[in-house]
């Protein structure tokens, strides 16, 4: 692998997330010290966790936006594809393409065999069959590090462990030239890699997920800490909010917990890629009043729907209960299965609005009057809230009246 390669990988911009992931899964699959980079597609397949149709779909993105360019190589015997060798946009040195037994894309027009233009740049015929000609064959490519001879063909995890090998072998030469080198400098480690920047991002990410104050989060961080550092730091809290929003949409009540949506990457789903990239603009929206007529028909929409969260009883809430108290502990209910609801009430008691899609406010005009506390309309609706478990909203001083359905509750 190649750190620069990799950290290169990562600074690029403009890049879908999944496009980012195998661009960045082929610069791990890149040898700094021999140039190639020559994973096979089932491999790269494997490593992005996709189809090879989905893969492609992304390898030709790349290669149209130039960060990449591929050669495509055939077995000179039997005509057999080889693997194809990628050439990363972030280093101006070429790979050689050509081995023995294989085919090159310009081969040598009268004969078919070598390449049309020699090592030395001059104009020969670099053919086998013709030897009164001689190609420039150096002892050694100068773009090699001295003392690391380049790799030939592996599969999967055979070539990645030589390719750690070599390194290992002339680390101690590459550290000295580094080190006479005064303009070299070593890539800065990505920050997911301190355990305290990790947590954070987690943290930032998943705040506003459902149910994530009241879920234990040992087992969230453990997932999370299994996941690669460059899958962490595509996880941002718009993905996220996607998600949630595609559960939504298929009527899915209750999102899965954090563990599985992170141990099933579920954040990297085709459905929530295309929401990502289609999200559309945001709808015209109107703050509505607190307690007013809108507010209040937005507001027992919200209730209709049904509990959208999960109450767990405290200690002490559990002994009131035991206790024959568990009066007392209605409203926390209320408030813990209605959170959008218990949201829209603590606004209100500060005097705030709610801002809701124009198109999401039903018509109310006569069909709501408004009513203070003691009057008999005003105790019908807190009773019939009372025994739905709903939340009731309380008025904060200097407000009067609420505005509700002009009908009494049907019972």
């Amino acid at each position: 692998m190649s750190h620069v390669a990799t950290t290169w990988a990562i600074q690029q911009r403009g890049l879908k997330p999944a496009t980012k992931l195998v661009l960045w899964h082929l610069a791990d699959c890149h040898n700094r010290h021999t140039g190639r980079c020559d994973p096979s597609q089932s491999r790269l397949a494997e490593e992005c966790e996709m189809s090879r149709s989905s893969l492609n779909v992304h390898l030709d993105l790349l290669e149209e936006r130039g960060f990449i360019s591929r050669i495509r190589r055939r077995d000179s015997n039997s005509n057999r594809k080889k693997r194809t060798q990628y050439r990363l946009a972030f280093s101006e040195r070429e790979t050689g393409a050509e081995s023995d037994g294989e085919t090159a894309e310009n081969p040598c027009p009268e004969t078919g065999h070598g390449a049309a233009n020699s090592m030395s740049g001059k104009a020969q015929k670099p053919c086998p069959e013709n030897g009164d000609f001689h190609v420039q064959n150096p002892d050694r490519n100068l773009g090699i590090e001295p003392g690391i001879e380049p790799g030939t063909e592996r599969e999967g995890a055979r070539e990645r462990a030589d390719d750690q090998s070599d390194l290992k072998k002339s680390g101690s030469h590459v550290e000295q030239s580094e080190a006479r080198d005064p303009d070299h400098e070593k890539p800065e480690p990505h920050p997911l890699t301190d355990p305290k920047k990790s947590e954070g991002a987690f943290y930032r990410a998943f705040k506003a997920y459902p149910r994530f104050d009241v879920a234990p989060k040992g087992p969230m961080l453990a997932a999370w800490a299994k996941r690669p550092t460059d899958e962490r730091a595509m996880i941002t809290a718009e993905r996220v909010a996607a998600y949630v929003a595609l559960c939504r949409t298929e009527k899915v009540n209750h999102p899965p917990a954090i563990s599985t949506v992170l141990d099933e990457r579920l954040l990297f789903t085709d459905a929530v890629e295309a929401r990502i990239a289609g999200e559309k603009a945001p709808a015209e929206t109107v703050v509505l009043k607190p307690f007013g007529s809108g507010w209040m028909a937005h507001r027992l929409a919200l209730l209709a729907r049904g509990p959208t969260g999960t109450w767990r009883p405290t200690r002490l809430q559990q002994l009131l209960i035991a206790d024959g108290k568990g009066h007392a502990v209605t409203g926390d209910r209320a408030r813990a299965e209605h959170p959008a609801v218990a949201r829209l009430d603590e606004f209100a008691g500060e005097g705030k609005g709610v801002p809701v899609p124009r198109a999401a406010v039903p018509d109310v005009e006569g069909r709501f009057t408004p009513h203070g506390p003691g009057s008999d309309h005003f105790e019908a609706w807190h009773a019939h809230h009372v025994a739905k478990g709903w939340p009731w909203p309380h008025l904060p001083a200097g407000v009067a009246v609420m505005w509700l359905p002009k009908d009494l509750p049907n019972e």
